[in-house]
This record gives structure tokens, C-alpha cells and sequence, in this order.
């Protein structure tokens, strides 16, 4: 038995070739396209999962105290533009101090003119896995506006040793 002949089946290879070449770079344009789009929403909802956590804080805080006004009724956490910090970092290092600074309302605000060196020294500390990096938290500037307590705070990456 005689083997065909090879030479006319080469254009339906190149033609192969090509499609294959085109779903290929179509695919990867599409996933970059994709990936952009999923990246800008991630985005997106970490700062709007903020906003939800600061007004229900604001609610529940406004809520509890709004006939005290010698209590602190709500407490407001700022990160300083210091170092380059990604958004989602950003976001997630203000929920973990807001979180620690939490229990400081419905205190008592003489309380909080006596020892103010103590409620910073509740944030003032390292914060590890933020997105896998840690941060040394360091506040730079603690507030008491009538019943809110407003802390802006300045994070630096630490190494791992």
C-alpha cells in the first residue's frame, strides 16, 4: 500500500495554524480584558464594604449615645498618605484599628483626658498578614471632637526576619 501524498493537506494546515493562533491570542485577550475588569470591582467593593462597616459603626455608635454627649460616641480612623500602600491594604489596615479603637466607645470622656497615651498604645502596635505584609502602626495625630474620637495614624511595612 502506497502513503498519500502530503503536499495537499498543506494549506488546510495553515489554515489550522491560524485559527489555533487566533483562539489563542483572542483567549488571552480576553482574560486581560477580564482580569482589569475583575480587579477594578475588587477595588470597588473593598471601598464600599468600608463605607457599609463605618455608617453602621456611626448608627450603632449614634444610636446607643445620642442623649450622652459626655461619652464618646463614635470613633473615626485615618490612614496618612506616608508609604505606597495598595487600596485593599489601606482598607483593611483602617478596619483592624477601627476594630481595636471599638471598645473606646460609650467610654466616658474624662476618662479619655486622663490617659490619653493609653488608647493610642491600643493601635500602636505591629499589625501581621495584611495581604501578606506586615505593618507597624504609628499614630501621629488623636482627637477628641465633642463625642468623637478621630485618630489618623501613619503604617510602615515591617520585614520579616
Amino acid at each position: 500500500m502506497r502513503v498519500p501524498n502530503f503536499d495537499r493537506y498543506l494549506h488546510w494546515l495553515a489554515r489550522l495554524g491560524l485559527f489555533l493562533a487566533g483562539m489563542i491570542i483572542g483567549s488571552a485577550l480576553f482574560m486581560g480584558i477580564y482580569q482589569q475588569n475583575f480587579s477594578l470591582l475588587a477595588n470597588r467593593n473593598a471601598d464600599l464594604e468600608q463605607e457599609i462597616r463605618v455608617l453602621q459603626s456611626e448608627i450603632e455608635t449614634y444610636s446607643k449615645n445620642k442623649k450622652q454627649a459626655a461619652y464618646i460616641g463614635g470613633v473615626f480612623v485615618h490612614l496618612e498618605e506616608g508609604h505606597e500602600l495598595d487600596d485593599l491594604s489601606k482598607v483593611e489596615l483602617e478596619r483592624r484599628v477601627h476594630r481595636d479603637l471599638k471598645i473606646v466607645s460609650g467610654k466616658l470622656v474624662a476618662d479619655f483626658k486622663k490617659d490619653p497615651k493609653l488608647y493610642m498604645k491600643l493601635i500602636e502596635k505591629p499589625y501581621p498578614g495584611v495581604y501578606d505584609k506586615d505593618y507597624q502602626v504609628e499614630v501621629k495625630t488623636l482627637m477628641l471632637v465633642q463625642s468623637e474620637l478621630r485618630v489618623w495614624f501613619e503604617a510602615k511595612p515591617l520585614s520579616r526576619n
